[in-house]
């Protein structure tokens, strides 16, 4: 099963913590699913089929990034497992777990974000709560917020793509259907920048030390702990929300046409196991 909307309201709230928000939503895709078995007895050619667990499914959502609580309610949840209620549209879920939010900044657009959630029981009948009408919404904007990458030589930036994954072990009992153990795995942040060529110093956007593999100190070029910077701002300039990775620099690329500057992309990741148990 399959459900798509455009241009709800969407609620969060963590059950295990007091992270709340609400959010303007450009659309929401629902995706729900069960396991059956499949079973037969001897002397017999019928074919009974029963539930292998409850129902559970993905909820994804695109929202208007506005103000600095959405972002808190979803960062706050990094590393994080207990469960959280998403109501979205006319639906909600109840035991949900944040597997992904991401955005992309560039210099003529407003900055819409991406989060996305594994929930696990039935879909139910729940509206979230209605937001004020449209135009009191102030969007972050990329002519207002801005990236820094110095610690890569970046200087000037054309365009900045944020990543945030997260994975769990979700584990059940007998007796039960609802999860009874969530054991926190491993997440991931990056941050894609592209820039043009002569606004970024080749020497610190090295991805290795003069020895081609050896660790260098920190702040030296070649392969040290690297750091990006993302300040959101609104239309009016009032900051929103700061979010950073702190990395390694693990992919670089050039790309170059006739009667236009070379564009270099790098890529700093961040991987950690460092969470709740």
């Amino acid at each position: 099963m399959s459900l798509n909307f455009r241009n709800m309201g969407v609620s969060i709230s963590g059950k295990d913590s007091s992270l709340t928000s609400s959010y303007y939503a450009d659309s929401i895709s629902v995706s729900e699913s069960l396991s059956a078995l499949n079973f037969g007895t001897l002397g017999s050619n019928q074919v009974a089929t029963a539930t292998a667990k409850a129902p559970e499914g993905s909820l994804d959502v695109s929202f208007y990034i506005t103000t600095g609580q959405e972002i808190t309610a979803i960062t706050g949840h990094y590393g994080r497992t207990g469960f959280i209620e998403v109501q979205a549209g006319p639906f909600k879920v109840e035991d949900a777990l944040l597997q992904s939010f991401n955005f992309s900044v560039d210099p003529l657009g407003l900055i819409m974000g991406s989060m996305g959630y594994q929930y696990y029981g039935q879909l139910k009948s729940g509206s979230a709560a209605p937001l004020p009408s449209s135009p009191t919404i102030k969007p972050a904007h990329g002519a207002t917020s801005s990236v820094q990458a110095a610690s890569i030589g970046v200087s000037g930036v054309l365009s900045a793509t944020y990543d945030f994954s997260q994975s769990y072990d979700v584990g059940f009992s007998i007796g039960s259907s609802k999860p009874a153990r969530v054991t926190f795995q491993e997440m991931t942040k990056s941050l894609d920048i592209e820039a043009q060529a002569q606004d970024v110093n080749f020497e610190q956007s090295s991805l290795t030390g003069t020895s081609g593999i050896c660790l260098s100190p920190s702040g030296t070029a070649g392969f040290s702990p690297k750091s990006g910077i993302v300040s959101l701002k609104n239309l009016c300039s009032e900051q929103i929300g700061v979010l950073d990775v702190v990395g390694f620099l693990e992919r670089r690329g050039f790309d170059s046409a006739p009667n236009t500057n070379v564009a270099e992309s790098l890529s700093i990741v961040s991987v950690s196991r460092e969470g709740e148990c």
